[in-house]
């Protein structure tokens, strides 16, 4: 019954796939239409160029690049200035892009809101605000309580809806991309209903309530594609929304279908509860619902991590084919393989699973391939199929996993009829640094730490938690620090007046591409320290600064220059001046590197 399903839902989207190639060899008018003067063209200033995009900032602007064919070539580069409210707006029935003509441009959003997105397509679209991309970058973007749907699907159609993209084709790169909101139909994302062609997603997030039927639903992610040679990324990206359908469902994405090149998804998470009301072979997981792939791929999922419940439900009692799990629901290989296979290492599942066929904490159930769990933990309390419960792995039919240094908590865990898969360990056990420690982890009990793994009791109840989410909750394993004692006042004090805020830097701003670095030179003023940050989602890094002095004509004059160690992604750099303890205006600018 998989085979058969995946086969129909492979072709359906090669025949997209096939219908974007085609369109992406239109040709289109260089120089974009300018006739009805919805987005200036002013040259050298806001000409669609790299260097001067276009600028969006109002509703006129957005249904402009909707409108207009002659936006979407991949030479077009548009910029959101302002926050754009859509909630007072007619539905759109349209979108930006579509399988024609998909959108193959660069939209930066500025760090702004697109606000009460409200798109509704019929069944034979993809919807979203960006319907079909090709090639595209789209970055820097919040879209705040967006409405996105389709009409009831089938199983012969592959139309994809999310808040950002409904088919992200070829390359797309999204990264900084934030949502939240209802997004309903086939194939339904939080921030993209399809990922496919070697598209990748990095530091983007969805608080999206996601309400799937038939083919896959998830919180980020709908169906992830691998592509045929091109691999495809998620990094750095979570959701937290609530997430339902009946076939293929994931907290963070429904389900991945590697081809020839392998699918990853790192340092990622999910929160939100899943719930299946499966039509079928349902399959769901916290994190992801289905792992299928084809000979020499694979999806491996590394340093990620689900908390949310997954439930399954059937209006048929007699039914018990649907596997859940806390990380994985099912994975699966398509034919022979002997090479490649799943993985899954460095991660963990804490939600509670209840239903009526295999269950595991980690993984539901492996099919035919390989599958590889190493260094990951559960402590899921467990429900489902008397003769197909574990705390790792629920069952197997024919392939047994590899399963290495994976533990299971039989406190949390319902091991009233659990199997022997992966290593029961006490409570106290797996809240202890050292019993990870003693079976190769990379783990430590203190902070700051470079180790992937952090046990203390300070923080997770104790238990493992990833050195990478640690650092974003600014989690430390000492003892809190004692308050700082309360100023008192008297009447002969009088309240000192705030301080003046110091002026916003002059900056002289230069990066290397090579080497994934930014350096601002400072013209520094009395009185005032300088403080180099760097945004990419939810990473911030910090740079150093130091005193150098710079020739000007026959003139040498000091300067302050600070300089910062990037990464590949989208990230926003900010000089912030302070003076005392008021922090003053920022000048910032952002930078893109490969």
């Amino acid at each position: 019954m998989l085979r058969i399903l995946k086969s129909s839902v492979s072709l359906s989207l090669t025949a997209a796939a096939a219908t974007i190639t085609i369109a992406a060899g239109l040709s289109l008018a260089a120089a974009p239409a300018q006739a009805n003067g919805c987005i200036t063209n002013t040259a050298g200033v806001s000409d669609g160029t790299a260097a001067h995009p276009f600028l969006i900032a109002t509703v006129g602007n957005l249904q402009c690049m909707r409108d207009n064919a002659e936006y979407l070539a991949a030479d077009q580069y548009f910029k959101q200035t302002a926050d754009i409210d859509l909630s007072a707006q007619p539905t759109w029935t349209t979108t930006i892009g579509t399988a024609a003509t998909p959108f193959a441009g660069s939209y930066d959003g500025g760090g702004k809101k697109i606000i009460g997105l409200n798109v509704m397509h019929a069944e034979a679209n993809n919807s979203g605000l960006f319907g079909v991309t090709s090639g595209a970058t789209l970055a820097n973007l919040y879209l705040e309580d967006a409405i996105a749907s389709l009409t009831t699907g089938n199983n012969t159609n592959w139309w994809s809806v999310g808040a950002l993209v409904g088919l992200a084709d070829n390359e797309t790169q999204i990264s900084n991309v934030h949502s939240s909101g209802i997004i309903t139909g086939q194939v339904a994302g939080g921030l993209v209903g399809t990922l496919n062609g070697g598209s990748d997603i990095s530091s983007s997030s969805s608080a999206a309530v996601i309400v799937g039927y038939l083919w896959c639903a998830g919180g980020l992610v709908g169906s992830v594609e691998g592509g045929g040679t091109l691999s495809s990324e998620i990094s750095d990206s979570s959701a937290t929304g609530a997430v339902s359908g009946h076939i293929f469902i994931g907290g963070l994405i429904g389900g991945i279908w590697s081809q020839a090149a392998p699918v990853t998804v790192t340092r990622s998470f999910a929160s939100g509860n899943v719930t299946v009301t499966a039509l079928g072979e349902g399959y769901a997981g916290g994190l992801v619902g289905l792992l299928d792939h084809q000979p020499n791929s694979g999806t491996a999922i590394s340093e990620s991590f689900a908390t949310g419940d997954v439930t399954y439900s059937d209006p048929r009692p007699d039914r018990t084919d649907t596997p859940i799990g806390g990380l994985v629901g099912g994975s699966n290989v398509s034919g022979s393989v002997a090479e490649a296979g799943n993985s899954i290492t460095d991660s963990y599942s804490t939600g509670t699973l209840t239903g009526v066929g295999p269950a595991g904490g980690v993984v539901g159930k492996n099919y035919a391939g390989n599958l590889t769990i190493s260094n990951t933990y559960s402590r899921s309390a467990v429900h489902g199929e008397a003769s197909a419960v574990g705390g790792i792995l629920g069952a197997f039919d024919p392939n047994a996993p590899t399963i290495m240094a994976s533990f299971w908590n039989p406190t949390d865990a319902d091991n009233t009829h659990a199997n022997s898969y992966g290593t029961q360990a006490t409570q106290a056990e797996m809240t202890t640094a050292a019993f990870y420690s003693a079976a190769n982890w990379d783990i430590s009990e203190t902070w700051p730490t470079t180790q992937k793994w952090v046990s203390c009791a300070a923080n997770n109840d104790g238990y493992p938690f990833l050195q990478w989410y640690g650092t974003l909750q600014g989690w430390t394993c000492g003892a809190p620090a004692p308050p700082e004692p309360t100023p008192v006042s008297t009447p002969d004090t009088p309240t000192p007046r705030p301080k003046s805020k110091p002026a916003k830097p002059a900056v002289t701003w230069s990066s290397s591409a090579k080497a994934k670095t930014v350096t601002a030179v400072i013209t520094p003023v009395t009185g005032v320290t300088y403080r180099l940050t760097a945004t990419s989602g939810r990473v911030t890094k910090t740079g150093s600064c130091k005193n150098v002095t710079i020739k000007q004509g026959k003139k040498r004059v000091a300067r302050r220059s600070c300089t910062i160690k990037l990464t590949k992604g989208k990230w926003l750099v900010s000089v912030t001046p302070k003076k005392g303890s008021v922090s003053g205006t920022v000048n910032r600018k952002s930078y893109s590197f490969k």
